[in-house]
């Protein structure tokens, strides 16, 4: 139940924390003598999050209500600060905590990432409304290969048999497993990797998709360089004791040091790189909220005013490719 405020009480609300008719917002101002790598908030009653600092904390995508949040993965120095907002206006803050220690490490308790529970990677077998396959026996002959990175070659290999074409993003968040493998085309990397994933799954592998943006967009962007909007998709594939990450478009692929907390990496290939930032992940694009291009390019627009380009740092991936 909510809490209701006499109107004094209110008011002095509205000074104190920023709050207005449709929400609230609250700077929080790191105040101990080093860095941190997260924040834990709660509330007096249940919230919806508006917005925050994601290019700050960017390994946490609230989306239900909840009392409390944990904002985590990132690294604030002291005397920095971090922005919040939620929708509604009759809960405050009741307690904050500052978090310190290893932001990417996953053997903490803490081993969310992106609204992924990377401790429990038997969550991501199970399909989602886009990736149902109807058909799991026409599938039969890649259950037949040999597990483990080969098996996934296999299917990388098959989807380049596939018919492809461009869409200009008319499918994205649109099409299905069941349509693009009935119509035996994809028309660019949201396909590839809806498909890659749908049939990972299906051979028991847990999957996610991975939906990122350019970096080097991001920093044409806050230019105010005119031009299309740049990103890619990828897979995240458990494997035994491990996840990695897949183009499976390219077929390149980092086996080994992956973190999936790590909101950016540099995806090398014959000497070219490229860096991204992730924006999503989840089963599928559905799952993370996208049922379109033009949904997708202004996630992508909301990201890049918050990205700090001149702060990234990458991680050193060593790529390999399905050969």
């Amino acid at each position: 139940m909510r809490k209701v405020f006499p109107v004094l009480v209110a008011m002095a609300l509205v000074l104190a924390l920023g709050l207005s008719a449709y929400g609230a917002t609250q700077t929080f101002t790191n105040s101990t003598n080093g860095s941190v790598t997260g924040i834990r908030v709660a509330f007096s009653a249940s919230v919806r999050i508006a917005s925050y600092d994601r290019a700050i904390f960017p390994t946490q995508s609230p989306s239900a209500e909840a009392r409390e949040f944990t904002f985590s993965g990132g690294e604030l120095q002291a005397g920095g600060r971090f922005k919040l907002s939620w929708a509604d206006e009759e809960a405050t803050i009741e307690s904050y905590e500052w978090l310190e220690g290893s932001s990417s490490s996953l053997s903490s308790k803490d081993s969310m990432a992106f609204g992924i529970d990377y401790s429990r990677p038997e969550l991501y077998l199970v399909q989602g409304d886009q990736t149902r396959i109807s058909n799991p026996a026409s599938l039969d002959w890649l259950r037949a290969k040999p597990r483990g990175l080969s098996q996934l070659k296999a299917v990388y290999a098959w989807l380049r048999e596939f018919e492809t074409y461009r869409a200009g993003g008319a499918t994205i968040g649109k099409a299905t497993v069941d349509e693009l493998l009935a119509s035996h085309r994809l028309s660019g990397c949201h396909d590839f990797a809806l498909v890659f994933a749908a049939v990972a799954r299906e051979l028991g592998y847990p999957a996610v998709m991975v939906d990122t943006a350019s970096i080097d967009w991001i920093g044409r962007f806050q230019r105010g360089e005119q031009g299309s909007h740049v990103g890619h998709v990828f897979v995240e594939v458990y494997l035994t004791d491990r996840w990695i990450l897949v183009d499976s478009t390219s077929g390149a692929y980092v086996e080994r040091g992956y973190d999936p907390a790590n909101p950016v990496f540099r995806e090398t290939q014959s000497g070219h790189s490229v860096g991204y930032y992730v924006m999503f992940k989840g089963i599928d694009t559905n799952a993370y909220g996208i049922y379109s291009n033009s949904e997708l390019t202004q996630a992508m627009d909301a990201l890049a005013r918050n990205v700090n380009v001149s702060a990234i740092a990458y991680p050193a991936y060593q790529w390999k490719v399905f050969s």
